[in-house]
């Protein structure tokens, strides 16, 4: 699809079950926008939108309304006393950011694929934490929808645009063509382990470990082989430190690990990150003050092998065959 595919576009009316953006965006091209067939993004109506904030604030609990409206509602400058701290600021209705993802499916499989599949886009979205057929809750996801609203701090919206969505769509395309789907016999079970694994990981809180240790399952189940007992070079840290760098050549999007840590071989962070992890699954403590500081933070390791994981799994769902082959090595 390409961008005149998709300016003025003459899209077909989509009936059936419509599913809630939580994440907070701002999309600044024009809507709708077919993602693929049967399935597009809208901005919400009047009557949706009091749907949507009902159900949030009943299924949420407390008192949420206030940050629901200050995330969708609300516009942010700088303060001119705090640089770095946000004021809010009222919007006109016609620019609340509430967004939603309409869908021609009464099996609810398309709704999972494109789940799955923006984790790996530029657009990373939630569709699942809150679903409607015929105007009435037919998906919640409270794991996930707690988590995002817990501790958040509103600012300015993550803003998205054509570039945006139309990598979005082939993300979806790309997913479907390859895997044919979570509810079929994939002839790549470990692409579609692997993004349903990157998806549960949205069900831990964020102040979790465990998102290190999942995280790093999914890169070894994608490019890692049980290490030789008799080949003390074939260490998992080892593969990795040799492997990623390889791969990562060949990734649409690059790994930028000089924006999170700075001049360091990729030796040195995959070293010191696979430190870390140990010492997480063994109980041990990190420091990042000390054998750890190439990492910096807790935060930077985490965000650098999210953005890994997720790049690693585009390039594994274009070229499918090659890591099974990595696999082996």
């Amino acid at each position: 699809m390409t961008v005149e595919d998709v300016i003025e576009s003459d899209l077909p009316t989509i009936s059936g079950e419509w599913s809630f953006i939580l994440n907070c965006i701002e999309i600044t091209c024009d809507l709708p926008f077919e993602i693929s067939t049967g399935i597009r993004i809208n901005k919400a109506s009047f009557d949706q939108v009091v749907k949507i904030k009902e159900r949030l604030i009943s299924l949420l609990g407390g008192d949420y309304h206030k940050g629901i409206e200050s995330l969708y509602e609300k516009g942010f400058i700088k303060s001119p006393e705090f640089p770095n701290q946000f004021l809010p600021t009222e919007l006109p209705q016609e620019k609340w950011r509430y967004y939603i993802v309409e869908i021609d499916d009464d099996t609810g499989k398309k709704k999972i694929y494109l789940q799955f599949a923006s984790n790996t886009s530029l657009l990373p979205m939630d569709i699942i934490s809150l679903s409607f057929k015929n105007n009435d809750v037919s998906g919640w996801r409270t794991g996930s929808a707690h988590n995002f609203f817990f501790g958040k701090i509103a600012g300015p919206a993550k803003r998205a645009g054509l570039d945006e969505l139309l990598d979005l769509s082939e993300a979806y395309n790309l997913y479907v063509n390859t895997t044919g789907g979570v509810c079929t016999q994939s002839e790549y079970p470990e692409l579609v382990r692997a993004q349903e694994l990157l998806d549960n990981l949205s069900l831990i809180p964020e102040f979790s470990g465990f998102h290190i240790l999942g995280l790093f399952s999914i890169i070894e189940m994608l490019i890692t082989h049980n290490p030789k007992l008799e080949d003390r070079g074939d260490t998992i840290t080892h593969q990795m430190q040799s492997k990623i760098p390889l791969l990562s050549k060949r990734f649409k999007h690059k790994i930028d690990s000089e924006s999170f840590f700075g001049e360091v071989s990729d030796k040195k962070i995959w070293a010191a990150l696979y430190k870390y992890r140990s010492a997480i699954a063994h109980g041990g403590t990190a420091d990042f003050k000390g054998d750890l500081q190439v990492l910096k933070s807790e935060t930077k390791a985490k965000e650098f092998l999210l953005d890994v994981v997720r790049k690693m799994i585009r390039h594994a769902l274009s070229e499918p065959i090659l890591y099974q082959d990595l696999r082996l090595c």
